[in-house]
Order: structure tokens, then C-alpha cells, then sequence
């Protein structure tokens, strides 16, 4: 792993900052929670039994059709769908065919019918055929008399009833898949206090009465316990009071408007899961569960959101309990959440400070790694590009002077260039230097040699004296080919650049070198473009090339081939002398072509003077002095090196 990704896992860990504040600032909202639960429980407890002993008439049996209050009226469409969802159907025929929901909104009553008939048998509109269609009947008392409103089974839509007494309604009829559903808006002047109801099932000839016709009375909150819920209450409290059969007595309070969540806090915990912020919608299915735990005795505390103000509210649930221990209602008790308020005012500050810390770590590592990962490829490709390719160090390794480790390292590593550098100039003048200081000594060993022969009597002696005599010309003819190596160096420093064809020249020289294969023939193959301009030295490209075709030939077989091409690519000429034979040996190649380097083994240099791989660290120094280099490599039926030039620099 790069140390750019490793400092960049390394800001990522600073993103545990506001996770540690989320999970701190969670648990002590539990804390606060748990403790706001508990009091609230004591509340709602308190309550319940000073409601039981200053409403004596809350255990008193309570019996007819029940009318839920609302502050929204429904819409007048047939559907059920906007009424409240606690609200039970009235089933008044025992079998669910003939159901009803009764709801008040500022004393107007909304009543809605859904009868089970498969068979329609719908009204032309006409009061004759009423009789003999589907139909409702609504009696409705009111001051002491009754109002009776018939409703034929009609085309879905609007409806305008009239009583018998004159009386108009309005609502809405609806088809269903089981039969049908009207809805119904009476009159405020109406005031009902007892409602009948009956459907007629009309099919043909047959007519069946759905409903037992029974009247029945409206049952509403109780005005006495609603005023006593308002003498108890405490204040930022909502309080509703149920009987065993789920239906509402009485409400009284209200919540204060300032305990909003914040959106984002909502959807983080959302989000993010876990029981900081549990969701609680008014579901049937929630209700039951209340309702159970009722019926057990038992308490319960919901935290759930309030209408569509966003705000989180803790309900508590707890049974009201007559002086003989009989649970004769449910109270059900609402408050603002100043627990979550607090919680959520040090979370948001918390986060937004820990969020800000977050980044400004992140974006502190971020301009760090930047840096210190410049500073590390800086030095890297300066480490790279410090030694060139013929082995001697650069001059323009720059030095880190800061004091820290990367500048300790840069210095090492300039120390280290520096005595490379030095290392290898001396290796470069080690051959002149031999070959100076070697040539007198060897003069003197060749002259005593030379005065032991003509004094040597025996012929053991003379075996002697020839051996040393071959061993002394096999030295000079090293001093020579080092002499060689000193001279060309010299030459090259005096050398004068000309512009020339290269293409004449190589045809030139290579029909030279065909000539001298008589007695051991070779394959040579030519591949050269038309023309190739040059500026440079030709003599000492001849002297590099008579080098390779030299190793060229000493390794090539008899009957093998020895190729030389010729080929330009944008500013650099590639000039190549390919032969067969035994490939390179494995290793750095370049090393091929350093001073006193040789891989000529000693079957194949038998008889000859010691070879000293000179010739290829000349052909190196011929293509430095022109701008290049060389290199060499195997291919499929031997070898091939290839000069890489640019042309020597113009004079101005």
C-alpha cells in the first residue's frame, strides 16, 4: 500500500470523532429518556386515581353508537379512507353486513354505511321503485322527533337526500366489490341523539332486511371528566381517557410547539438505526398492542411522532382503576420530550464540532501526505536519474537540507553518489594509469629475458626462457589494447563534428569487412535507407562499428549471418549489428560494455591474447560523445547491439 492511500486511511480514522459523540450523546439521551418515562409513568398514575375518585361516574356502564370527535371533517366521497383508524365500525346486524362510523367535527355528524349485497338492484330515480330496489334507511331523533331519510341504491356520486320531513343532506354513494358504501354530512341544526338504521336487500320478488331496526343512542365524551381532566393536568401535557371498549371520553391539554426534531437528526438516526429515535405511527396494530398491555395491568411508553409537525412526543399508557381495582378506563398521556430536545441541541453542536475536527484533520493529513509524498517521489526520481546509464553519477543530485528524516536520507544518498562517482572515475584512468606505469618495468623484464636466451646452454632453460617470452608479448599486448582504450579517449576529447551520409560510409566499410571472411565465409546482410544525414565524427563511428563487427565475427559460426541496420526515430538514429551465435548471459547487460568486462569464456579465447572488453567500452564511449548510448540484447539466433545517437552538439 502507497503511503499517500496509508495517510489517507489514517484521515479516514478521524471520521470515529463524531461516531464517538453520536454513540456518547445516544446514551445519555437513554438516560434522559429512561428518567422522563419514569417520571411521566408517576404522572399518569397520579392522574388516574384522582380521576377515579373525583368522576364517580366514570365505571358506570356506558351503552349505544359511539361518536369519535375530530378537528378534521372526512371528505364526502364514499371512502373510508380519511377517517380516523381507531374508529371501529358498528356492525348492527351481528354478521358485518350492515357497519357504520359516526364522527363529530365542531357538532356536525358525518355518518358512514357499508352494506354487503352481491345482488344490485339499482333505483330509476323514481319514489315509485324505491320500494323495489336496494335502499337505506336513516331515522335520525332529534328534539324529540324523528327524521326518516330513504337512499336508493343509485349511480356513483354526489347525493342529495330530503327527508320525509323536508330535511336535506348531502354525501356521496360508492360501488364496492361486496356491494356498497355511502357517506353522509348532516346538518348542524339536525342535533341527533338516537339514530335507527336499515338496509333493504332487494332481489326480484325476494326483499330481505338487513339490520335489526333497533334505535340506538349516541354516546359521546363525558363533559364532567373533560372538565376534570383540565383541573389536573399539569401544563405541556395531552390527556385522553378510553373506556374498556377502545372508545375516547374525553381529551384535555395540548403540546408546546418548540420540541421539533431537526430534519437531519430525524433522518441520521433513520438512517443509522438503533433506539435513540424509535418511529412509531398511530397503526392499528400499535393500538392492540397498547390495548393488551391494558388489559394486563401494565404500563407502556411509546416515543412517536405527533401529526406533521415532526415533533417527537412520549406517550404513556396507563390503566384507571376503580376503588375495588376494576380497570374501568385507559389513560393515555402526552409530552414534549425535553429529554430529546436537550439531547439534540448538544448532539447537533457536538457533531457540527466534532464534523468541522474531522475534516480539519482530514484536510491536515490530505496537505501532509501531499507534501511528504512529493518530497518522497522527489527524491526518488532524483535517486533514479542520479546515475547515468554509463555508470558515473550526476552532478545535479539536489541535496534536502531540512533536518528531518528525508533530509537525513538525501544526504545520505549524496554521500553515497559521491563515492560512487569517485569509484568510478578511478576505475575509468585505471587502465591509462596501468599501461603507463606498466611499460618500463615490462621493458626491462623483456630485455633480461632477451640476454638469459642467447646465454641458455641446456634445452630445459630454452623451454623456460620461450614461455617467459610468450607470457612477457601477451602483457604487452594488453598495454597496447589499453594504450588503444587511452588514445581513443584522448581522440574523442579533440574530435571535431562534420555533417555526413552514414549510408555510403556503411556500405564502404562492410564490403571491408566481407573481404577478410575468405577462409571462414559469412552471410552479410545490409538494411539501410536511401540516405542518413549525421553530424559527428566518422572516424570514431568507423573505430565503434569495427568493435562490434569484431565481437561480431569472433562469435558468429562459419556459414552464420551478420546484419547491420540503419533506421532514424525522431531525433535519435539507431545503428545495429546483429549476429548469430551463443546468446548474452543472463544479468544486467549494460555491464557488457564497462572497462575490463568480459564474458568470452576460456574454450573459445584459447590461444589467443587475454581479452579485456575493451572494444565495447569504446563503442560506449563513442556513443556518449555523440549523445546516446548502447545496449544489447539476445534475440532468436543470437545477439544483436545497437548504438542509440543523437549527433554531437553543434558548434556556434
Amino acid at each position: 500500500m502507497r503511503l499517500g492511500t496509508q495517510l489517507l486511511w489514517l484521515g479516514l480514522s478521524a471520521l470515529s470523532l463524531p461516531w464517538a459523540a453520536w454513540v456518547f450523546v445516544g446514551e445519555l439521551e437513554r438516560l434522559l429518556r429512561e428518567g422522563q418515562e419514569q417520571s411521566q409513568q408517576e404522572v399518569a398514575r397520579t392522574l388516574a386515581a384522582a380521576l377515579a375518585i373525583t368522576v364517580p361516574t366514570l365505571d358506570a356502564p356506558r351503552a349505544g353508537l359511539y361518536v369519535l370527535p375530530s378537528a378534521q371533517p372526512p371528505i364526502l366521497d364514499g371512502f373510508a379512507t380519511d377517517w380516523d383508524p381507531s374508529l371501529a365500525a358498528h356492525s348492527l346486524d351481528g354478521a358485518g353486513r350492515l357497519r357504520l362510523r359516526l364522527q363529530a367535527v365542531d357538532q356536525r355528524l358525518f355518518v358512514w354505511v357499508a352494506v354487503q349485497d352481491r345482488t344490485p338492484e339499482r333505483s330509476q330515480g323514481n319514489a315509485s321503485d324505491v320500494a323495489w330496489s336496494d335502499h337505506v334507511q336513516l331515522d335520525v331523533q332529534s328534539q324529540g322527533r324523528w327524521e326518516t331519510f330513504v337512499v336508493p341504491r343509485v349511480a356513483p356520486g354526489v347525493l342529495r337526500v330530503h327527508s320525509l320531513q323536508g330535511t336535506e343532506v348531502r354525501g356521496a354513494w360508492q360501488e364496492q366489490s361486496d356491494g356498497y358504501a355511502m357517506e353522509l354530512a348532516l346538518p348542524v341544526a339536525l342535533s341527533p341523539q338516537a339514530i335507527r338504521l336499515t338496509a333493504m336487500d332487494v332481489d326480484g320478488v325476494r326483499r330481505e332486511q338487513i339490520g335489526s331496526g333497533i334505535a340506538q343512542p349516541l354516546m359521546q365524551p363525558l363533559p364532567a371528566l373533560s372538565a376534570a381532566l383540565r383541573s389536573l393536568l399539569p401544563e405541556a401535557r395531552w390527556v385522553r381517557v378510553f373506556d374498556p371498549q377502545q372508545r375516547l371520553l374525553a381529551q384535555a391539554g395540548s403540546l408546546p410547539e418548540d420540541v421539533a426534531v431537526s430534519p437531519w437528526r430525524r433522518w441520521l438516526s433513520e438512517t443509522l438505526g438503533g433506539d435513540v429515535l424509535a418511529v412509531d405511527a398511530e397503526a392499528p396494530a400499535a393500538v392492540e398492542s397498547r390495548w393488551a398491555a391494558l388489559e394486563r395491568g401494565e404500563s407502556q411508553h411509546v416515543w412517536r411522532l405527533r401529526g406533521g409537525a415532526q415533533q417527537w412526543v412520549l406517550e404513556t399508557w396507563t390503566p384507571v382503576r376503580s376503588a375495588s381495582g376494576e380497570r374501568i378506563a385507559g389513560l393515555a398521556m402526552q409530552s414534549g420530550s425535553d429529554a430529546l430536545l436537550l439531547a439534540d441541541r448538544a448532539l447537533s453542536r457536538l457533531l457540527l464540532i466534532t464534523l468541522l475536527a474531522a475534516v480539519m484533520v482530514g484536510l491536515i493529513l490530505l496537505l501532509y501526505s501531499a507534501r511528504l509524498s512529493a518530497r518522497i517521489r522527489r527524491l526518488h526520481r532524483q535517486a533514479e536519474q542520479a546515475l547515468l546509464r554509463e555508470g558515473r553519477a550526476d552532478a545535479t543530485f539536489v541535496v534536502d537540507q531540512r533536518t528531518d528524516e528525508l533530509g537525513d536520507l538525501s544526504r545520505s544518498f549524496a554521500r553515497l553518489l559521491q563515492e560512487i562517482d569517485a569509484y568510478t572515475q578511478y576505475l575509468r584512468t585505471l587502465a591509462g594509469s596501468l599501461s603507463h606505469e606498466l611499460h618500463t618495468p615490462l621493458a626491462v623484464v623483456r630485455s633480461s629475458l632477451d640476454n638469459l636466451e642467447s646465454q641458455a646452454r641446456d634445452e630445459q632453460s630454452r623451454t623456460w626462457l620461450q614461455r617467459a617470452q610468450e607470457g612477457v608479448t601477451r602483457l604487452a599486448s594488453l598495454l597496447r589494447a589499453m594504450s588503444e582504450a587511452t588514445r581513443i579517449e584522448r581522440a574523442m576529447a579533440a574530435a571535431e563534428a562534420e555533417d555526413f551520409d552514414l549510408v555510403p560510409m556503411l556500405r564502404q566499410c562492410a564490403a571491408g569487412w566481407a573481404a577478410l571472411d575468405e577462409s571462414a565465409p559469412l552471410h552479410w546482410r545490409l538494411e539501410l535507407p536511401p540516405h542518413c544525414s549525421f553530424h559527428g565524427a566518422p572516424d570514431l563511428i568507423v573505430q565503434a562499428l569495427e568493435k562490434l563487427v569484431d565481437n561480431a565475427r569472433s562469435f558468429c559460426p562459419p556459414g552464420g549471418h551478420i546484419q547491420i541496420q540503419l533506421s532514424s526515430h525522431a531525433e535519435r538514429i539507431l545503428l545495429a549489428v546483429c549476429n548469430d551465435g551463443p546468446p548474452l548471459p543472463e544479468g544486467n547487460p549494460a555491464r557488457l560494455f564497462d572497462s575490463l568486462v568480459s564474458v568470452r569464456n576460456a574454450q573459445r579465447n584459447a590461444g589467443r591474447a587475454p581479452h579485456l572488453g575493451l572494444g565495447l567500452h569504446i563503442v560506449r564511449l563513442v556513443c556518449e560523445l555523440h549523445g546516446g548510448f548502447a545496449t544489447a540484447e539476445n534475440r532468436d539466433t543470437g545477439v544483436c547491439f545497437t548504438l542509440h545517437l543523437r549527433g554531437m552538439p553543434r558548434q556556434r
